[in-house]
C-alpha cells in the first residue's frame, strides 16, 4: 500500500505580519469618528423645603437647582462660598396664606425664612408663594397641617462587639434604639429621624438635618394592620456616650412619604446615582422643585449615657 504524502504549507512570518496589519486597518476603518454632543443644561429653578417649629412656627428654605457637573467631585464636593452663593436664595419674598390671613416670612440668612406667629390648623389648606426678584422666578405650593403622633416608647442601649486580630483588638459600638409611636386613625404615613445635636446651650433644630438627619426611616401603617402602635428596633453606628441626640417622629402626607422614598432610592452620591435607574422626585411645588409640607414632629432629646 502506498502512503500519500501530505504537503505542508508554511506561512511566512512576513505574510502573517501583513495579514494582521491589514486586519487592524480594516477594524480601524470601522470605528466611527467621535461626534461632539452639546447637551443643553436645564435652567435652574427654585427649590423649596419646609418644617414646622413648635405650634406657631414655620421655617422655609429656598435654593436653586444645579447640575451634577456644577458640583465638582474633583474639588472634593466641598461647599465653597462661591457655590453657596450660586445656589442659595437669600433675598426672596416668601408668604404663607391660610384662613385667617397672610404672613410674610422673615429672611434670616442662608436662604432660610422664618415665621414664629403662624397658627397651625389641622387639615386646613396652606398656600406658600415664593418670588425671587433676582431671577424673576416664582413658585407656589399647597399643603395641609396633619395632626401629630406621639412617642409611646423610646429607649436605647449600647451594643459593643470585639474582634481580636493578632495583637490588636477592634471594637465596634452600635446604638440600639427601641421605639414605638401611636398609629393615628385612617391611612397614615410616618417619618422617624435621628440626628446628633451640636452647639451646647445654643442647640437648634437644623432644617436640613431634621429632614434628612443621620438616619431616616419611613413607615406606612398598612404594613401594621390592626396595631394601635408601630414598633421598631433600629441600630446606628457612630454614636458614643455623652452625645446629645434628637429623636423625631412625624406624621407625614402620602406625597411627602413618596418624596422621601425617592430620595432614599436615589442614593447619596453622584457615583451611586449614575449606576441606578433614574429617579423622578415627586413634588407639589408648581414651577420648581422640592416639597412643601407642614408636619409637627414629636421630638425627644437625650444625652446618651
Amino acid at each position: 500500500m502506498k502512503t500519500k504524502k501530505m504537503n505542508k504549507r508554511l506561512i511566512s512570518p512576513f505574510t502573517c505580519f501583513w495579514a494582521c496589519l491589514l486586519l487592524a486597518v480594516m477594524q480601524q476603518g470601522c470605528v466611527p469618528e467621535p461626534v461632539e454632543i452639546d447637551i443643553e443644561q436645564a435652567e435652574p429653578r427654585l427649590v423649596v423645603a419646609s418644617q414646622m417649629l413648635f405650634q406657631e412656627g414655620v421655617l422655609v428654605h429656598v435654593s436653586k437647582s444645579f447640575g451634577a457637573l456644577d458640583f465638582s467631585q474633583e474639588a472634593g464636593d466641598s461647599l465653597t462660598d462661591a457655590f453657596l452663593e450660586q445656589v442659595l436664595v437669600p433675598h426672596a419674598r416668601v408668604t404663607l396664606t391660610y384662613k385667617d390671613g397672610t404672613d410674610t416670612l422673615l429672611g434670616i440668612g442662608q436662604g432660610f425664612y422664618l415665621s414664629l406667629s403662624t397658627p397651625m390648623y389641622p387639615h386646613e389648606p396652606y398656600l406658600l408663594e415664593v418670588y425671587d426678584s433676582v431671577s424673576g422666578q416664582q413658585v407656589m405650593a399647597r399643603t395641609e397641617v396633619l395632626p401629630p403622633t406621639r412617642w409611646a416608647e423610646l429607649d436605647y442601649a449600647f451594643d459593643t462587639t470585639s474582634l481580636q486580630l493578632a495583637d490588636t483588638t477592634f471594637r465596634d459600638t452600635l446604638l440600639q434604639l427601641y421605639a414605638a409611636f401611636e398609629d393615628l386613625p385612617g391611612e397614615s404615613y410616618y417619618m422617624l429621624n435621628v440626628y446628633r445635636l451640636s452647639g451646647g446651650e445654643r442647640q437648634t433644630y437644623d432644617l436640613l438635618q431634621l429632614q434628612s438627619g443621620s438616619a431616616v426611616h419611613l413607615y406606612a401603617d398598612q404594613l401594621y394592620a390592626g396595631a394601635s402602635q408601630i414598633r421598631d428596633t433600629l441600630s446606628y453606628p457612630g454614636f458614643r456616650p455623652g452625645d446629645t441626640v434628637a429623636f423625631a417622629i412625624s406624621h407625614i402626607s402620602r406625597g411627602y412619604y413618596d418624596f422621601q422614598s425617592a430620595r432614599q432610592r436615589s442614593g447619596s452620591s453622584l457615583f451611586v446615582n449614575l449606576l441606578q435607574e433614574p429617579v423622578n422626585y415627586p413634588t407639589n411645588v408648581v414651577g420648581g422643585y422640592g416639597y412643601f409640607n407642614l408636619h409637627g414632629p414629636a421630638i425627644e432629646v437625650k444625652v446618651l449615657e
